[in-house]
């Protein structure tokens, strides 16, 4: 299971510098063929789901677009560091826990930040290959800040 777990985190490691990179091809090799994703507010609990915002589903072609439009602005920008704490791995699933750090500028120049967070990966084996089909951000504390 090591080479799958390394294999597991290079996705969830090549879809953030994807999007640091501007390279949506790549970015949107990460993914599956659905994508689910739900946040906490910065100031709620992750005990609490009044707090947590869903991001919702979304296809690849969604995405295509909207980070065709991203990627073009000279105005967004996108850094994240992050370090794996715990994958585990079944047949043809397998949950990430990883701590981030970064920031990120949108297309309308809100700025957000965090340090710390704990982001939880959900994948899933797409005809063989690994693929991010779910994520949850901010499930524990750590700091985010947004400015619009």
């Amino acid at each position: 299971m090591a080479d799958e777990t390394k294999a597991i985190q290079e996705v969830v490691s090549r879809y953030h510098q994807a999007i640091a990179d501007r390279d949506l091809k790549t970015a949107l090799s990460c993914i599956g063929p659905t994508y689910f994703q739900a946040g906490r507010m910065a100031k709620g609990s992750a005990s609490d789901p009044t707090t947590w915002v869903a991001g919702g589903f979304t296809t690849p072609e969604n995405m295509r677009k909207d980070m065709a439009k991203y990627f073009k602005s000279t105005a967004t920008a996108y850094a994240n560091r992050i370090e794996f704490l715990h994958t585990s791995v079944g047949k043809n699933a397998a949950l990430v826990v990883a701590r981030e750090t970064g920031s990120a500028t949108g297309l309308k120049g809100q700025t957000s930040s965090w340090k710390g967070i704990t982001n939880l990966w959900c994948m899933a084996k797409v005809r063989g290959r690994w693929k991010i089909v779910a994520s949850l951000h901010q499930v524990s504390k750590g700091r985010r800040s947004v400015r619009m």
